[in-house]
């Protein structure tokens, strides 16, 4: 009878240790997150840099993506501006020149995953949850189709060649610049 009463003394001691260490990664990840993005955007109220990096980790868990690539391509993207708006001008059916919007929030979701994804504009520039959720969504189909390609996450911005090594050399230095304040 005192062996199993120190038997199970002992198992609920290493769950407890392995609960507390879960519990400190966790913690660790969501500082990493919050040192970057306020390392490649010092700007950035704290308050707010902590709302993004708790956003960032969870759905970069949830997902499967880096959380640090998340972190770059935000920077890339929109500079973690959430409202963050992309136009581009175009011609109605008079001939008048109009500025439409194809990009939308930090992550920048482009005009077409609005139909595709049934998004909603006005949300993806209010709620960041909602904009940072959906951009690591695209991500991670982009992940799951492209799994061969070693930067396969270069297709979020374009499928052109040539933009994607621009786009391509842009995220990477942010990563890298993020990856060495690290260590």
């Amino acid at each position: 009878m005192h062996y199993l009463r120190v038997i199970i003394i002992f198992i609920c001691l290493s769950i407890t240790t392995a609960i507390a260490h879960t519990t400190t990664a966790i913690k660790n990840t969501k500082e990493i997150v919050f040192k970057s993005i306020t390392t490649l955007n010092g700007s950035l109220n704290k308050k707010t840099a902590e709302l993004y990096a708790n956003i960032i980790d969870k759905y970069s868990h949830k997902y499967g993506v880096d959380p640090l690539l998340v972190v770059a391509i935000a920077k890339q993207e929109g500079n973690f501006i959430l409202n963050k708006k992309n136009y581009q001008e175009v011609y109605d059916e008079k001939g008048k020149i109009r500025r439409v919007i194809t990009d939308y929030c930090m992550m920048q979701i482009n005009k077409s995953n609005l139909v595709s994804m049934k998004l909603n504009p006005k949300k993806l520039l209010t709620d960041p949850d909602y904009c940072i959720k959906t951009g690591v969504k695209i991500l991670a189909s982009l992940k799951s189709y492209s799994r061969y390609e070693k930067n396969w996450w270069s297709r979020y911005n374009s499928v052109s060649i040539k933009n994607r090594n621009i786009y391509k050399k842009n995220v990477l230095h942010f990563y890298r610049k993020i990856s060495f304040e690290l260590v």
